[in-house]
């Protein structure tokens, strides 16, 4: 008879284990309930999936001491503390998941973003699993973990919040990259921004878009320009082109930071270099 009841306490702990394992759990969980053991600490191996890719390569080596297999969740604004306070503490911007099978022991490699600029790099100091961060870095990372693509601006974005360090200095890969990610900031922060003049990508990009219809009198070459309120031309929408006898139409989005939201430009429509139509647009701010 006590022999049954120990059987049935081993099978119901099994049970109860697989139970907790079956579900998503934090990496933070799993450290506390002593799920897994782990060390984590700065990597020179490249990874094919993260080469290309900027923020600092971070190796963890960690066991399930489970009999389940359980699923870790590494959360976007998780941070990384290190005891020696001459080095960089770390936040993970991009969510990850690590599959560990019962008693399995793997190095997962991943990026994270350095949260102390004035301090040194990761080196060959240990980390430890942080707390959540909060607040607007909290915003940013999440932000970050839904727009991967602006990965190359997300260490400077950090400093901003982190260490104060000046919205301008914050550069993507692209115009578009940075003009996205500088907009972002300035709202996050409520920061004022420099004069568009000075910093178009401190905004966002403004255009003037719409529709042309006429109606040819014979083949012939069009030409379409943009000009401002006192007749400056800013640029070309149809250079010389060839058109039919007939009706015709042109849907037009032209882009520029010289462009400026609310102000009115006019659409000047040339047939055979003889103004033929013109009229109005007013620029926009595009999302």
């Amino acid at each position: 008879m006590k022999s049954r009841w120990i059987i049935i306490i081993i099978i119901l702990l099994n049970i109860n284990e697989i139970a907790l394992s079956a579900a998503r759990m934090s990496l933070s969980e799993a450290v506390n309930k002593k799920l897994i053991t782990y060390s984590l600490q700065h990597s020179v191996f490249l990874q094919d999936s993260l080469a290309n890719r900027k923020g600092i390569r971070m190796m963890m080596s960690v066991q399930n001491l489970s009999q389940g297999t359980l699923n870790l969740v590494m959360e976007s604004g998780r941070r990384f503390t290190t005891e020696d306070s001459s080095y960089q503490n770390l936040i993970l911007t991009e969510e990850r998941v690590i599959t560990l099978q019962p008693r399995q022991y793997r190095d997962y490699l991943f990026l994270a973003f350095c949260t102390n600029e004035t301090r040194h790099s990761p080196s060959v100091n240990f980390y430890q699993v942080g707390p959540m961060a909060d607040g607007l870095l909290l915003k940013l990372s999440q932000y970050l973990n839904k727009n991967l693509s602006i990965n190359t601006a997300a260490q400077e974005a950090i400093w901003v919040i982190t260490n104060k360090r000046s919205i301008l200095t914050v550069k993507g890969k692209t115009t578009l990259e940075t003009r996205q990610i500088r907009n972002y900031l300035y709202n996050l922060t409520g920061l004022p921004r420099p004069p568009r003049s000075t910093d178009p990508l401190s905004y966002p990009l403004v255009s003037v878009s719409g529709k042309v219809d006429w109606v040819m009198p014979a083949d012939g070459k069009v030409t379409m320009t943009l000009s401002d309120e006192h007749g400056r031309q800013i640029g070309y929408l149809v250079s010389n082109r060839s058109y039919t006898k007939g009706k015709q139409f042109y849907l037009f989005n032209y882009k520029d930071d010289t462009l400026i939201p609310g102000k009115t430009y006019r659409v000047k429509l040339l047939v055979e270099d003889n103004v033929f139509k013109e009229l109005a647009v007013k620029g926009r701010e595009e999302l």
